[in-house]
């Protein structure tokens, strides 16, 4: 009970931080709407006790860091956000290229700061971990819930521990890195926000209480919160409960990947505008 308590009140941090920096809203009124619709996207997630809310928490911490300028920082706290790596492919690039090599020196020492302490405590710790991937390899009883992932969508063969379309999904995390270095130039908020919806596009292996990960990117796009934005969270919820959090629930990462993509561009578009006003008005200064 408690857990989940600290759960919910980290999630109304990292919403309120994102509704903020995105300009949402400041009506409490409306910031409890969007936050009642992100309690019962996140209902799979309570239900089955997984700590994706802790992710997001430490991805927001990331976030903020790096608008901060303490790239160094951030690079420390990122592996600290691998708790479910398969999840977050495209997030770490995103970062890596916002904050760039500092950023990449402080995840380094991290990383190598945390294989040292593995090692102490357990020599045989990474035979043991990939024993543990051959063991789950021969799971063979069924979800009662379908992977959430664009093979199983359409209905490519896939196992139970995760998806057998290597090259579909490798194609897809291409793209997403691709479309980060198209938005690259954007302040690192819209960036890594649409890094965590291109992650949960892209990933080998999701559920329905994944969708957590999109809720940077659908506050983006609820930017001067309207009518608009009431309809877009209540259809979110309303995709998710007719699917029932099942592999229907990817149209949902699909809907708010397309928005995003869309959203980023008129930002890049708008960003391009003022970098040319500013360069004029440099120009005609001199």
């Amino acid at each position: 009970f408690v857990y989940v308590i600290l759960c919910c009140l980290l999630l109304w941090g990292v919403l309120s931080y994102f509704s903020n920096t995105f300009h949402v809203t400041r009506q409490n009124a409306d910031k409890i709407f969007i936050y009642s619709a992100a309690l019962l996207l996140c209902m799979m997630l309570f239900n089955f006790g997984q700590i994706n809310i802790i992710v997001l928490g430490l991805a927001t911490l990331v976030i903020i860091l790096l608008e901060r300028g303490k790239n160094l920082t951030a690079g420390v706290v990122l592996p600290l956000v691998l708790l479910k790596p398969h999840l977050l492919i495209v997030f770490v690039v995103a970062c890596l290229v916002k904050g760039g090599k500092r950023t990449f020196i402080g995840a380094a020492i991290s990383s190598l700061v945390m294989f040292g302490i593995e090692f102490l405590l357990d020599p045989n710790w990474l035979n043991n971990l990939l024993k543990l991937f051959a063991y789950g390899s021969r799971r063979t009883e069924k979800l009662y819930w379908g992977h959430t992932t664009l093979p199983r969508l359409l209905g490519f063969q896939e196992n139970y521990v995760g998806t057998a379309n290597i090259p579909v999904i490798a194609l897809m995390i291409l793209l997403g890195v691709l479309l980060i270095w198209k938005f690259r130039n954007l302040p690192p908020s819209q960036l890594i926000a649409f890094s965590l919806t291109a992650s949960l596009f892209s990933a080998p292996r999701a559920f329905g209480y994944d969708l957590i990960l999109l809720f940077p990117a659908m506050l983006l796009l609820s930017e001067n919160f309207n009518w608009k934005t009431i309809l877009c969270w209540l259809l979110a919820v309303s995709i998710a409960f007719a699917y029932n959090f099942s592999t229907g629930v990817y149209i949902l990462t699909l809907l708010v990947f397309g928005l995003s993509i869309w959203k980023l561009q008129l930002e890049a578009a708008y960003y391009q505008d003022m970098v040319a006003v500013q360069s004029s008005a440099q120009h005609n200064l001199l």
